[in-house]
């Protein structure tokens, strides 16, 4: 699967400047700036409550409606997990509120995901889906490169820049190796 761009995700978005504000200065944070930019702030300038949790063994984090949040929603994150996962989660989370609302009051409200859990095709689309922008988020529009300009190709140094984990950030050199340039 190719990652897809922020540009794209822009396009995806509600009309709302203020979104692509938050979105667009978060990316160009990544791009060597002093202090990483802040996960949970990102979150709460949105309008999202973020939450530490005990969950299940397996489950990162789910999307819950919050009528005391401003945006109706609240992201809880599992708390068993470390901080790059964690700042993973909470962008996953943020990204699904954004960009696969769900307007239908009548609908369960459950959380499924999990070690017994099946997804429909439809919600492994929405979860390649929100992975793939929040990829695009965290590397996208140079920031990889600008990264790997400054700490080569030393991963260990580079998930430590971009605040994820050793595995997303192999991940991420891998797709660049390929010729991604979101």
């Amino acid at each position: 699967m190719t990652i897809k761009s922020l540009r794209e995700l822009f396009l995806r978005l509600p009309a709302d400047g203020q979104v692509r504000h938050e979105l667009r200065s978060f990316n160009l944070g990544m791009m060597g700036a002093s202090r990483l930019p802040s996960v949970l702030e990102l979150a709460r300038r949105l309008g999202f409550d973020v939450v530490l949790t005990k969950m299940r063994k397996g489950q990162r984090g789910r999307l819950v409606q919050d009528a005391f949040a401003s945006s109706g929603y609240r992201i809880e994150v599992n708390e068993d997990d470390d901080t790059a996962t964690r700042r993973w989660t909470v962008l996953h989370e943020l990204i699904h509120a954004l960009i696969h609302p769900r307007h239908d009051p009548f609908a369960a409200e459950q959380y499924r995901a999990g070690p017994s859990h099946f997804y429909l095709e439809d919600e492994l689309e929405e979860e390649r889906d929100a992975n793939a922008f929040v990829e695009a988020l965290v590397f996208g529009d140079g920031a990889l490169a600008a990264g790997v300009s400054l700490h080569g190709r030393d991963t260990k140094k580079l998930a430590h820049y971009f605040g994820v984990s050793l595995k997303t950030m192999d991940i991420a050199l891998q797709k660049l190796d390929r010729g991604w340039n979101a």
